[in-house]
């Protein structure tokens, strides 16, 4: 469907090869310079913001115009936050791009915003809001998600350097497989008690020794 609307003159891509873009994400990543700084903990598309703020920047100064970019990313490293909730995009960015398309400005909308700008009907901007909102939600929930596992990988490696069997219950023994891998990661002293995440605080346990751990 989008090739009814996107063609060649439409997409515009940024012009920076890879080695610029390396040497880019980690400028801005030391000096935590946005956007992008942010992601420099991921193993996976750390670049991703950087590509796409590289590409606003081409097209601010290929088209000398004023730009709209629609985003439902709200990041610390896209936007100034107060208490926690994003009230306004982050000034060095909007200084990068005035500079970049000589004097233009470039504003940050998510979609229910962009159409309010342009007068669309008040029954589609709600229903585009809740949309926006479910996102929100299943959004925050993965990302928690990915978070458990990413902590919990960590932990593991941690453990194994320590020479803990890391395969294996550390009540029972009971040893887990590559289709059977139910062994839980037991804090001590739980962490919502003031336990700390620290690795002399977790037992490798199998769910029912983590059962009988927590009566």
């Amino acid at each position: 469907m989008y090739s009814k609307y996107f063609n060649g003159t439409t997409i515009v891509g940024h012009d920076k090869d890879d080695e610029y873009i390396t040497r880019e994400l980690e400028r801005r990543n030391t000096h935590k310079i946005a956007p992008g700084f942010k992601d420099s903990g991921k193993e996976a598309n750390s670049a991703g913001d950087l590509i796409v703020w590289l590409t606003i920047l081409c097209i601010g100064e290929k088209y000398k115009k004023d730009l709209i970019f629609v985003s439902e990313d709200r990041k610390p490293d896209w936007w100034n936050q107060s208490n926690g909730s994003a009230f306004s995009p982050k000034f060095e960015l909007l200084t990068e791009y005035k500079k970049a398309s000589s004097g233009k400005e470039i504003n940050l909308l998510i979609f229910s915003e962009f159409l309010e700008a342009f007068n669309v009907s008040e029954n589609i901007i709600e229903d585009v809001k809740k949309s926006e909102e479910e996102f929100r939600t299943i959004k925050s929930k993965s990302n928690k998600l990915i978070h458990r596992q990413e902590n919990r990988l960590k932990i593991l490696k941690e453990i194994e350097l320590e020479g803990r069997n890391v395969t294996r219950c550390q009540l029972c023994g009971l040893q887990s497989t590559e289709d059977n891998n139910v062994l839980n990661l037991h804090y001590i002293t739980p962490i919502n008690h003031g336990g700390s995440e620290d690795i002399s605080n977790v037992l490798i346990l199998c769910p029912n020794c983590n059962l009988l751990m927590h009566r």
